[in-house]
């Protein structure tokens, strides 16, 4: 395993927000995860990055919960989290935008925000002054949003809940470049202005390394590289050896089951490539 010296300093000084040690996960008899550590600080982010399949998407799912812990531990503002249900994780400060983003259909974008609401800094004119767009559809139904504007909403709602760390699961897929630019915006809004704590599962693999603090690769669900974003960004070698940036490779993606959906693509410098919304 690769370990970046310099991030492993910085954590010292910061209180830490989230401590993973030794976790073994998966879903039923399969075990997808196999002993995960690292630590996360208070304010800060981090880039959860690996090939296809790898178990990126599991170990959020296991944060939260939805995934069976079969081993190790899971520290949260300094309590073992391990056997709390889905939803008292949520209200202890985890907050989460699924890869599916999860629209309920016949609900307004005020009734999303509504339901999600939780006492604290974030609130309804907090958020749509994050998201312009979604004050000029707050009547509108979930279901006849754009894929932008359903990213936009997922945010939303998950910043509602007023999270101390917020799980981003590929926030930029399948979006038109203009909404990518304007998603990734205000991502980095709330990285850089706000102080808000992330764990960024994306496939842009230079916008995560960017936008974060540390970078954790994942390689057949082991720990490949544990570091420095900005260590691993100027490691081309390093970063094609633990991801393949330069190989472009972009193997079909398969759905089955709860297959790790995320892989890494070519991409230029800017954020203004992506799918339609």
């Amino acid at each position: 395993m690769c370990v970046g010296s310099t991030w492993a300093t910085t954590m010292t000084s910061k209180q830490v927000l989230l401590h993973v040690e030794s976790l073994c996960a998966g879903y039923g008899d399969s075990v997808i995860l196999d002993d995960i550590g690292f630590s996360l600080a208070a304010g800060s982010s981090l880039a959860l990055m690996g090939r296809n399949g790898v178990g990126k998407s599991t170990l959020l799912r296991t944060l939260l919960g939805h995934a069976r812990q079969r081993s190790g531990v899971i520290q949260f503002n300094a309590r073992d989290i391990s056997a709390a249900t889905p939803y008292a994780r949520i209200w202890q400060g985890l907050g989460w935008v699924p890869q599916e983003r999860l629209m309920f259909p016949s609900l307004t974008v005020a009734e999303h925000l509504a339901i999600a609401d939780r006492k604290g800094a974030w609130t309804c004119e907090r958020v749509y002054g994050l998201f312009p767009r979604l004050r000029e559809r707050q009547r509108n139904l979930g279901g006849q949003l754009s894929g932008g504007e359903q990213q936009m909403l997922a945010i939303a709602r998950a910043l509602m809940t007023n999270p101390t760390l917020l799980l981003l699961d590929e926030p930029l897929e399948g979006l038109a470049p203009i909404v990518v630019k304007e998603v990734g915006e205000c991502i980095r809004r709330l990285v850089e202005d706000e102080g808000q704590a992330i764990i960024l599962v994306e496939q842009r693999v230079k916008f995560a390394l960017r936008l974060t603090e540390a970078a954790l690769v994942l390689d057949r669900g082991r720990v490949a590289y544990s570091g420095s974003s900005n260590d691993l960004l100027n490691d081309v070698q390093l970063l094609d050896d633990l991801i393949g940036l330069r190989s472009g490779s972009n193997p079909q993606r398969k759905r089955s089951g709860y297959a790790d959906a995320s892989e890494t693509r070519r991409e230029p410098d800017d954020m203004t490539t992506g799918g339609q919304s």
